[in-house]
């Protein structure tokens, strides 16, 4: 997994800090939603379902086109993430997602997968940004592949 992580400072009590920053910036209706943060990005034609919930757990799917630059494919692709959020009370909360592209050279081969990790600080919450490609096919451009996906993600997170 490649990895990056961001202090977020606490806005106000909440049940733990992380349902502060579930509220603030996860949940539906919320000040800065994930989908400010993907047009923030520059992705385009961002639309986000709301979070159906099951057994303490939260789906939801996001479908945005994503600028690329890859000399391989083309200019944009259109994005589907399936995300998952798991809250685990004071001491934090998971988000995990499975990002697809269509448009894309051997879309099929893999898919990306990325994680949030919200832990309680003295100060905020520690968002720690993890992605990971996985393989569902062999293909001879696998190294390009990761080569771009790791350097677009890493640019991505790190913004």
């Amino acid at each position: 997994m490649h990895a990056g992580s961001h202090v977020f400072p606490v806005f106000e009590r909440a049940e733990s800090e992380s349902d502060e920053f579930f509220a603030h910036f996860l949940a539906d209706g919320c000040g800065f939603p994930v989908t400010k943060f993907h047009e923030g990005q520059g992705d385009l034609e961002v639309a986000c379902t709301p979070w159906a919930s099951s057994d303490g757990e939260h789906d939801r799917e996001l479908r945005f086109r994503r600028l690329l630059n890859n000399p391989m494919g083309p200019k944009s692709a259109r994005t589907t993430k399936i995300q998952r959020c798991r809250a685990f009370g004071r001491h934090g909360l998971v988000l995990h997602g499975v990002l697809s592209m269509e448009d894309i050279p051997y879309r099929d081969c893999f898919a990306i997968h990325d994680r949030w990790v919200v832990t309680p600080q003295n100060d905020g919450v520690d968002v720690a940004f993890e992605f990971e490609i996985k393989w569902s096919k062999s293909t001879i451009f696998k190294r390009k592949i990761e080569s771009s996906s790791r350097s677009d993600l890493q640019a991505y997170y790190d913004a």
